[in-house]
């Protein structure tokens, strides 16, 4: 499996996206949640050995330490291949898009 992060120049709005998982930080405005997207189940499915990565840039709410802990734990979730919705960690939640 080949994890591809690609960051956001600007964060578009989660239902403007089409199937995959979202990852939503929950000290973040609910407005401006969305800081992650898995692109598509092609990976899942062993269609594709890609997987498209979407995040957005640090910033102050949610830092680079955060982003490199949720990076990990993004990793983690799709390479167990067990896609649900749930905590990833204490304040990042999934939510998959089928």
């Amino acid at each position: 499996m080949n994890i591809i992060w690609k960051e956001w120049q600007i964060t578009p709005e989660a239902g403007s996206l089409g199937h995959g998982i979202h990852f939503h930080d929950k000290k973040r405005n609910r407005e401006s949640d969305l800081i992650a997207f898995v692109d598509g189940f092609h990976w899942l499915h062993e269609l594709s050995c890609d997987v498209v990565i979407y995040c957005i840039k640090p910033d102050a709410t949610t830092d680079t330490q955060t982003l490199g802990a949720m990076k990990n734990e993004i990793e983690q979730y799709v390479c167990s291949k067990n896609i649900s919705p749930r905590m990833i960690t204490r304040r990042i939640e999934s939510i998959v898009n089928g």
